[in-house]
């Protein structure tokens, strides 16, 4: 499991036994066959760069590369904004816990189908009027400065205490960072880049949030004062902006689909089945 993996790397490297973040992989032992086949895209990859597979000595680390969360959105790709239809990454649920090699495409393709047609079958919906964004021509050098600052910050603490090992004291630290951020970046007049990092500012509290009241481990999210998986928490967190503030709810999974007051049964699920292939035909 590739979660198993990357948190055995990144604890490596928070005890001070790793390379630069990460960890030295050794090919030495793979048939050259194997290399020079399958991961032959990694053999020309490295080449370029002056190094062979299976002779020179890597260094790997984990990084950010798929989010689980996102948007609630129905089957067929509604979201709770009448009109407005979401698919792939931008939403969340699909994988649960974790994501499984390859599954990626094939929910952009299941999902954006679907969400196509539906859209296309919708009525025309009357657009929505969103408040304009102030665009400005540029920033100072200086506003620059303070804007590329608060990213950084913002990316380092995300990193430190709501990536792959996740504990109460952190996350409780990179909130109170979070909303120091927040209030620094609304005391600057950085136009549309302002917007745009406060947005990231709310992103980051619903993560962080999430994770603290989720008190297991499960997936990807592993808790170090919480390492073990837990019934309790068979379900969803859903986050939601409300007066401007980050409301964070827990849904159980016993109560999110109810057949007419009780649960569904096994002929009822297949017969569901049955009419979501064939409309999917």
């Amino acid at each position: 499991r590739r979660d198993v993996m990357a948190r055995a790397i990144f604890l490596e490297a928070a005890a001070g036994r790793g390379v630069n973040g990460g960890v030295y992989v050794d090919c030495g032992k793979v048939p050259a066959a194997l290399l020079a086949g399958q991961f032959a895209f990694y053999s020309k990859a490295l080449a370029k760069h002056g190094l062979r597979l299976g002779k020179d000595m890597l260094v790997a680390g984990p990084c950010a590369h798929y989010s689980l969360g996102g948007v609630v959105i129905d089957p067929q790709g509604r979201t709770t904004l009448k009109g407005l239809y979401a698919a792939g990454e931008v939403c969340g649920g699909v994988h649960g816990a974790n994501r499984l090699a390859g599954a990626a495409l094939m929910e952009a393709c299941v999902f954006g189908w679907r969400a196509g047609r539906a859209a296309a079958a919708d009525p025309a919906v009357p657009p929505t009027a969103f408040a304009p964004v102030s665009v400005l021509a540029g920033l100072l050098p200086e506003e620059q400065q303070v804007l590329t600052r608060l990213k950084r910050q913002l990316r380092d603490l995300l990193w430190k205490h709501v990536s792959l090992v996740r504990e109460e004291e952190g996350m409780v630290a990179a909130l109170q960072h979070i909303r120091a951020l927040e209030s620094a970046a609304q005391a600057m007049p950085l136009g549309a880049e302002q917007h745009i990092f406060l947005q990231r500012c709310i992103v980051a509290e619903c993560i962080t949030q999430s994770a603290f009241i989720r008190r297991e481990s499960r997936g990807v999210h592993y808790r170090k004062d919480f390492p073990l998986l837990s019934e309790e928490f068979s379900g969803h967190t859903c986050c939601r902006l409300r007066n401007g503030k980050v409301v964070v709810q827990f849904q159980a999974k016993h109560t999110q689909a109810p057949t007419r007051g009780r649960p569904e049964s096994k002929e009822e699920a297949q017969q569901k089945n049955r009419a979501t292939e064939a409309s999917d035909k």
